[in-house]
């Protein structure tokens, strides 16, 4: 019995000590759709920095600019667990505007919506209209989440593009999202973490090897190893 704690908050079933951090620093290497009147995301060659506010939304990280300047591409950092799940989480998402509406493995998923067969024998997702500010909009009927097979025909395809009115709806794309959290060596910060999220499938194989093989050569080692 733990002498202090609380199973599923601060301990697993076994008693390990689950530890939740912040994330406090996100770097990426693009800029999305509608930034500074943008109408499509924006690659870039080098890093972008961004922290949160106090609304919790992401803004470039001044701080971090000024000491790795606006041309970046190499950065120092290191690993807090030894357990590569942990350090890089890797899942098929379908993303809409405003929330994940699927998450798999490649086996099974919790899906949030449910699907429709169009009469020509292809599936759409089940939607709705409403307005935003005067204007109308489709996007997903949310249900209570439930499981279903991964992947699906949703995988890396545009499945819903419609015109109303004028206006496009979101577009569901489901594909690999690579998320991995590290410290960065020169910024330390006790208490958070810092991400980087990829969805390239070349990129999600590469970071994931290298950690195996560098826990070969360590003989289970990768937190606190300096990348």
């Amino acid at each position: 019995m733990l002498e202090n704690g609380i199973v599923g908050l601060t301990h697993d079933t076994n008693g390990n000590p689950i530890m939740h951090l912040a994330v406090t620093k996100k770097i990426s290497i693009g800029r999305p759709a509608g930034f500074q009147g943008s109408k499509a995301p924006k690659k870039e060659d080098h890093f972008i920095f961004q922290t949160k506010n106090g609304r919790a939304e992401w803004i470039d990280d001044e701080e971090l600019v000024r000491h790795f300047g606006t041309d970046c591409r190499e950065l120092d950092i290191f690993l807090l667990w030894d357990d590569p799940d942990k350090n890089f989480k890797v899942s098929y998402q379908l993303w809409t505007a405003s929330f994940c509406a699927c998450c798999g493995n490649g086996k099974v998923a919790l899906r949030k919506f449910e699907l429709k067969e169009l009469s020509n024998g292809t599936k759409a997702p089940v939607t709705q209209t409403i307005s935003v500010n005067g204007r109308k909009a489709e996007v997903l009927t949310r249900v209570e989440p439930y499981e279903t097979a991964c992947p699906c025909e949703l995988l890396e395809q545009v499945s819903m593009r419609k015109e109303i009115k004028g206006e496009k709806s979101e577009s569901l794309l489901c594909k690999p999202v690579g998320t991995l959290y590290f410290v960065l060596k020169d910024f330390p910060s006790l208490g958070s973490l810092c991400k980087i999220t990829t969805t390239s499938r070349r990129s999600i194989q590469q970071i994931y090897s290298a950690m195996i093989q560098i826990l070969n050569l360590t003989r289970g080692r990768l937190a606190g190893i300096p990348l």
